[in-house]
């Protein structure tokens, strides 16, 4: 009984860690976002925010999506500006709307 006991105490003390490593990360991709850096670099930062968010947080990764569009579309940057419709296009699939999701891939 007591390895059963403490057993499940490490299981459930190690199991929060990766909740605290992962928010660390998203704090320091937004702390970055904050800074001033180069536009690309920026639209980079948007779209490692939405492969954080992307499973989660559907609102965020649309929001970060867009502005990603319209920053990459005013410095001509195609990679971000594929990397913002794709987000785009997952996040309208995830809510069923199909055809406007084909048109953002």
């Amino acid at each position: 009984m007591k390895r059963v006991f403490s057993t499940l105490f490490f299981i459930l003390a190690f199991s929060a860690l990766p909740a605290q490593y992962t928010q660390s990360y998203i704090d320091s991709l937004k702390n970055q976002l904050n800074q001033p850096q180069h536009d690309t670099d920026r639209v980079l930062t948007m779209i490692n925010v939405c492969r954080y968010y992307q499973n989660n947080n559907f609102d965020s990764v649309t929001a970060y999506a867009n502005k990603i569009v319209l920053l990459s579309d005013k410095i001509q940057f195609t990679k971000g500006q594929g990397g913002g419709h794709i987000f785009l296009g997952m996040m309208l699939m995830y809510q069923g709307v199909y055809p406007e999701a084909l048109h953002e891939f």
